[in-house]
């Protein structure tokens, strides 16, 4: 799918999240869309602030990582705890809000979106991910003809 949008800002960013615009419209949007490779399996402070918010419609979109063989080995123990985590971490019970989850196994994508703003890069909604170095694009939904969340 091919689709042409206007306004965008790309940033490298290191030490911060290069999606805090995203974050910091959570009060004002409607919509929450979270499509990311991984989430945090130690740290949950960005999945915290999701399940505290009240009257939003949240989607989110993982795949789990640390399951494969080729890359660990025996990896059938290290599977089991990462997805014994996730699931502990994703419960729907613990958030606030109706929330939709899903996990695709081949998704490597980080794409976050509100009503206004989409976050297309590198980074995972990881709480870990802001001590790397990252680069992303924020684009203004407001300033195109449709929101670009909207097709993920």
């Amino acid at each position: 799918m091919e689709k042409k949008f206007l306004k965008g800002k790309a940033e490298l960013c290191y030490k911060k999240y290069g999606f805090q615009k995203i974050l910091d419209d959570f009060e004002n949007t409607k919509g929450i869309n979270i499509i990311t490779f991984n989430i945090s399996a130690k740290s949950t402070k960005l999945l915290d602030n999701l399940k505290a918010l009240e009257n939003k419609n949240i989607r989110i979109v993982t795949n789990i990582p640390n399951r494969y063989e080729n890359y660990y080995g025996n990896a059938s123990e290290r599977a089991a705890t990462t997805i014994e985590k996730y699931l502990k971490n994703l419960e729907p019970s613990s958030f606030s809000s109706p929330v939709e989850i899903y996990f695709n196994f081949h998704n490597h994508s980080k794409i976050y979106s509100t009503d206004n703003y989409t976050y297309i890069g590198s980074q995972n909604f990881s709480d870990e991910s802001e001590n790397n170095y990252e680069i992303g694009m924020i684009i203004d939904n407001k300033e195109n003809e449709e929101n670009v969340g909207d097709y993920f």
